[in-house]
């Protein structure tokens, strides 16, 4: 119908279209300008992740997206040799996003300041954490990407409620899927183009509100993605305040079979125990970042998730223990602050230094880093192997 009142807000509906393609079009063009991003195609953080033809979950390799960089080899950070330098020790970092980092500055996340405190002492550090990996192909990416460059140690930094999760929704958590790469592929076919202002023009309006407001609109819009995880993953279930034994039983068994792996090998293995902000005596303070945290696992209350991590980190202790291998209790060591802590799980830069140093400190009074004579070359592990 063409009336005056039809033309007006058809001319309003042209005018806020034609501003919002203004909109995207500077967020895409301050993409171009800052991280020298395409100003078409897709760019954003999912970039970063690939699977192989095997199903092995690992970082593309060239990747790029805002600081995050990956090299030719797969891993986060500047160019490396293939072949190992004369003289010196390598130690290979091995985690998910803690590790990766996410909210320190650039070249702030822990492995990069291992590595430049371990400079003086000719070792080279090499960030070959992926985000969002599972122990369903921890050995087979091992083998095929790390072990070739013939590290001297790796430093495995597992995120107890990621391996808690793993275990309670995979009854073979340890058997390699083929499917995988199919699925993710799917998923990425899947994926509409993205509008790049959102996220920016969404950082920018909550950051122009009054803190109480900001903080009041994060707290409701997270309940409301809780109680929706709830209704479709839990289906009317109560969330387990307990994490099983067997579920325990079987990350010890897990961190067994990496331990026997790599002395195989010859490369010494440091187990490092996950901190989190909150705890018991921070809960009712810091309550906020657990329930940010349990969107990821939702299968498990409050009160499951602080019993996976203690009872997770419990058994890492007791396994470095029982096969003398070289434990960091970072767990014990980092305060539960948010000067240290940016969320639950990921750091400040003073938490990202912090960790650094703890497993400097260790590496450099055990004497891990002299070079190792490998007792066998590093060879993909058998089909048969559970």
């Amino acid at each position: 119908m063409n009336t005056p009142g039809a033309r007006r807000i058809a001319r309003w509906v042209a005018h806020a279209l034609l501003f919002g393609l203004c909109l995207e079009l500077c967020a895409r063009a301050d993409d171009a300008l800052s991280y020298h991003a395409p100003f078409f195609g897709r760019y954003s953080a999912e970039l970063l992740r690939t699977a192989d033809e095997e199903g092995i979950v690992r970082n593309q390799p060239g990747a790029r997206f805002e600081k995050w960089k990956i090299n030719s080899l797969g891993f986060r950070g500047d160019e490396v040799a293939r072949e190992k330098p004369v003289g010196k020790a390598r130690v290979m970092c091995l985690g998910q996003s803690e590790s990766f980092g996410l909210y320190e500055g650039e070249g702030g996340e822990w492995p990069a300041r291992l590595g430049r405190l371990l400079a003086p002492t000719q070792t080279e550090v090499i960030d070959a954490s992926v985000v969002g990996t599972s122990r369903k192909t921890r050995l087979a990416y091992l083998d095929k990407y790390l072990l070739p460059l013939r590290p001297d140690v790796l430093v495995l930094y597992l995120n107890p409620l990621n391996e808690a999760s793993s275990a309670l929704r995979d009854p073979n958590p340890d058997v390699p899927d083929p499917s995988l790469r199919a699925s993710l592929a799917a998923q990425d076919r899947g994926r509409l183009p993205q509008l790049r202002v959102l996220p920016k023009l969404q950082q920018r309006l909550l950051g122009a509100l009054p803190v109480q407001v900001a903080s009041s609109l994060r707290e409701w819009a997270q309940q409301r993605r809780l109680r929706r995880l709830e209704a479709s993953v839990l289906k009317g279930e109560p969330p387990l305040d307990l994490i099983s034994d067997a579920a325990v039983a079987s990350f010890e068994a897990h961190l067994r079979r990496v331990i026997a792996h790599l002395r195989a090998v010859g490369v010494q293995l440091v187990l490092v125990t996950y901190p989190t902000l909150v705890h018991e005596e921070n809960l009712d303070r810091d309550r906020f970042y657990l329930d940010a945290e349990r969107t990821w696992h939702i299968w498990f209350s409050e009160r499951g998730l602080l019993d996976a991590s203690r009872r997770m980190n419990e058994a890492q202790r007791r396994v470095a223990s029982e096969t003398r291998t070289l434990l960091v209790d970072a767990e014990a060591a980092v305060p539960r602050t948010r000067h240290y802590f940016a969320d639950d799980v990921h750091y400040t830069d003073r938490g990202a230094q912090l960790v650094a140093e703890l497993v400097a400190g260790a590496l450099l009074s055990s004497g891990a880093l002299a070079p190792a004579q490998p007792t066998s070359a590093p060879a993909a592990r058998s089909s048969e192997e559970p």
